[in-house]
């Protein structure tokens, strides 16, 4: 299988909607309207597909820089994170081909466009796939909407 990476804005609108209902059935987004246009922005989507039909089987990205999230991350984590690092996030592999090592070869394959990233996480699978790259847990745990407890990993070089 091959990793197909993209600027974000290069998704045209029907690749767009099957990266969110990708990202929604694997449980990855909550907040459609905000993944859809993040997802847009983003740096880079890399995405993994299989079959005859080129099924998505996994996927990631690097977020474009916000600010303003970046404080909110902050606030949140008790960690000061600059406000121009980008996220590493929507990271997601199909239940089917999970096990396999896909998401970190999706990371690997991010991380060539951006070394100094952050993420944040409440998957004991992602944090595994974070510290493998180097990543370190930062400041404090907190609960997110949904009631999960999310962590903030950060690379840095």
């Amino acid at each position: 299988m091959n990793i197909y990476v993209r600027p974000g804005n290069n998704l045209g609108p029907n690749q767009l909607d099957r990266c969110i209902d990708f990202l929604a059935e694997a449980g990855a987004v909550q907040y459609f309207k905000t993944a859809k246009e993040r997802l847009h922005l983003a740096l880079v989507v890399a995405t993994i597909r299989d079959g005859p039909y080129f099924d998505l089987v996994g996927m990631g990205a690097i977020k474009a820089d916000l600010p303003e999230y970046n404080k909110k991350i902050s606030e949140r984590s008790g960690y000061s994170l600059p406000f121009n690092m980008r996220e590493i996030g929507y990271i997601a592999v199909a239940e089917a081909y999970r096990g396999k090592g896909y998401s970190k070869q999706i990371v690997k394959r991010l991380l060539e466009f951006d070394a100094q990233v952050f993420a944040t996480t409440s998957s004991e699978a992602m944090m595994s796939t974070f510290r493998h790259f180097g990543f370190k847990r930062k400041g404090d745990i907190w609960t997110s909407k949904e009631g999960k407890a999310l962590s903030l990993w950060v690379k840095e070089e």
